[in-house]
């Protein structure tokens, strides 16, 4: 009988009293109903699936390691605003530019994700944004998060 080739077993970090069904290690699953497996399935999708991505993001995150000679290439996109005299632009509008050399490396790499997503609101910061990878925005806010007041805005220059 299907039944008896599954077993039933407390699971702890399920809650109190929950129960899920555990196949036996070598046991085929073909001749368990269909309703157990897909009872069996929907739990372990949930329990499994209370690791959330945020968090396996995050552990993607501190695995990237900044590379600061990468970085001088990706700026360039960013000095048009970033990096020019006075911190303001005159396109589409004059409006002040945050300056970001100096600041905070986890700062900057929040932000950029916040454009990326749209949680922050600038057309332009979110188009340049939300064509960064992960490595990208690590090593972007590395770069600017290493420069102090005298360092050159340019690193092509």
């Amino acid at each position: 009988m299907g039944y008896n080739r599954l077993l039933f077993s407390q699971v702890g970090g399920l809650g109190v009293g929950t129960t899920i069904c555990v196949l036996r290690a070598g046991i085929p699953t073909k001749n368990v109903p269909k309703k157990t497996m897909k009872k069996f399935l929907t739990m372990m999708a949930l329990a499994l699936g209370s690791t959330s991505l945020t968090s396996l993001s995050a552990l993607h995150a501190a695995e990237l390691k900044p590379n600061l000679d990468a970085a001088k290439d990706k700026v360039a996109m960013c000095i048009g605003c970033h990096g020019i005299p006075d911190y303001r632009t005159a396109f589409p509008e004059v409006y002040h530019v945050p300056r970001i050399g100096g600041q905070n490396a986890k700062y900057i790499e929040n932000a950029l994700k916040e454009y990326a997503k749209g949680d922050r609101k600038f057309q332009t910061m979110h188009g340049i944004a939300a064509t960064l990878t992960d490595q990208d925005i690590v090593d972007i806010a590395a770069y600017y998060a290493a420069q102090t007041a005298s360092t050159p805005v340019n690193p092509q220059k």
